[in-house]
Formats: structure tokens, C-alpha cells, sequence
């Protein structure tokens, strides 16, 4: 997974801190998942929508990094290919896969791509992969 290399996790942050009416640190992965999705996917899907989404979004994107399923062999091509080193593609690439996959717009589920991936590179694949809730603190560098 080269394509992780590229990723500047501190502008993720910079974004999901701007989504979050909460203080970042005091969250969850989890939490902060939660509540961005209910703050995004609810307005467009009605109220309650946005806690299912991102259940169903870990889910896939743990089978896509975890798992390794075949059926995201496409998109793990794609980011494999990806000249750009810019973030902002690399998780437009990955929410327009797994998006198609579950029948969601990249944009309504961009914000909860960050949110994981922040979570896969602060907390290591290892970890990320074991545990099936995201229960350990938001990380940001004091920078």
C-alpha cells in the first residue's frame, strides 16, 4: 500500500476538525465518525440515516484494507497507479469505490473516509484491522 505514503494525515485533520462541532481530542474514532455522519448524511438522506452510514462504510472499508476483497481490486489498482500525491485524490479515489460499492456519493461520504483513514495511519494497520470498534482517542500532532 504505497499509496498510504502520500497521504498528508495532518490536512485530513485540519478537515474533519473543521466538520466536528466537538473538540477533536475529546473524541473517539468512533464518535467523531458518528457525528460527522450524522451531521452529513442526515441532511441529505433524513434524520437517523447518518448513523447506519457509518457502520456500513467501516464495514467496507475494513474489507477493503483488511480483508483485501477482491471485488475493491479495481480500486486498490487505481491508488496503486495514482501519480498525484495529493490527499484530496487519494480519498476522492477511495469514496467514489467504496461509495459505488454501497450506493452513496463520494462527497456525502468523503468526510468519513478521512476519518478512517486518519484512524488506519495514527493507530497502524495492525490495530485498525483488530478491532472491530474505533474506541481509542483522536491523535492530532500539537503542531
Amino acid at each position: 500500500m504505497e499509496w498510504t505514503s502520500k497521504i498528508d494525515v495532518t490536512e485530513l485533520e485540519q478537515n474533519a476538525m473543521k466538520n466536528s462541532r466537538f473538540a477533536y481530542s475529546d473524541l473517539t474514532y468512533d464518535e467523531l465518525g458518528q457525528e460527522t455522519a450524522l451531521k452529513t448524511y442526515s441532511q441529505e438522506h433524513g434524520f437517523g440515516a447518518g448513523g447506519q452510514i457509518w457502520d456500513v462504510i467501516k464495514k467496507e472499508f475494513r474489507l477493503f484494507i483488511c480483508e483485501k476483497d477482491s471485488k475493491y481490486d479495481d480500486l486498490r489498482a487505481k491508488l496503486d497507479k495514482l501519480s498525484s500525491e495529493s490527499t484530496t485524490a487519494i480519498v476522492a479515489v477511495i469514496s467514489a469505490g467504496l461509495g459505488a460499492a454501497i450506493g452513496a456519493t463520494a462527497a456525502v461520504i468523503s468526510p468519513l473516509i478521512a476519518i478512517l483513514l486518519i484512524a488506519f495511519i495514527r493507530i497502524g494497520k495492525e490495530s485498525f484491522c483488530a478491532f472491530k470498534k474505533l474506541n481509542s482517542k483522536v491523535v492530532v500532532d500539537n503542531q
